[in-house]
């Protein structure tokens, strides 16, 4: 029961600080190609799948270095950052996508042809920004669920503990390997559940 209490407080405190990784020059567009298909809507899937991706990896660029100032401070990072992941998994980052030229190769093969696309793209930076405004309040709501649901867990495990200990008291040890069962089931059920709403 404190022990889940001492390892949010054991990761809180040494838990060393991510540091802060400077931002690089990008250029306003650049070109993305996508793989080669045996369609042109598959070519155009591919190259936009690519450059979602692309953007995907920008993403997370920018919240690693945005994770010291948008963490709480009671927060341990490693759970924040498992918090920060499950944030980017789902996350479109084809809002942020701009195509601004499209260009598509056709190679005859004989029998068929095979397409491949390249696209010329531009992050939006304003949606970019939006995305990622929302990064703080997240860590924040979803943190502080998560440390009701650890405080929940210290507490259940310790009613259960003194419920085990009187059932047994009253039933003399007739039940003890049901109770057990019973209560440990119950401690290790009622949190995985509300785990679901983290």
């Amino acid at each position: 029961m404190s022990a889940v209490l001492s390892a949010w407080l054991f990761l809180a405190v040494t838990a060393p600080l991510p540091s802060i990784v400077p931002q690089d020059a990008r250029g306003p567009a650049h070109r993305i190609a996508g793989s080669v298909e045996l369609t042109e809507a598959a070519a155009d899937a591919a190259a936009l799948e690519s450059a979602a991706d692309q953007l995907h990896d920008e993403i997370e660029r920018r919240t690693d270095a945005a994770l010291p100032r948008v963490t709480p401070r009671w927060l341990p990072v490693p759970v924040a950052r498992v918090l920060v992941a499950d944030w980017i998994a789902r996350q479109d980052p084809r809002d942020a996508l701009e195509i601004v030229d499209r260009d598509r190769t056709v190679r005859d093969h004989g029998s068929f042809a095979s397409y491949q696309t390249e696209l010329v793209v531009r992050h939006d930076q304003k949606a970019l920004d939006r995305l990622l405004a929302g990064l703080r309040s997240e860590l924040r709501r979803r943190g502080v669920t998560l440390a009701y649901v650890a405080g929940g867990t210290a507490g259940l495990w310790s009613f259960l503990v003194l419920a085990y200990w009187w059932l047994d008291r009253v039933s003399r040890g007739y039940m003890s390997w049901r109770l057990r069962f019973l209560f440990a089931g119950m401690g290790v059920a009622a949190p995985g559940l509300a785990m679901l709403f983290v």
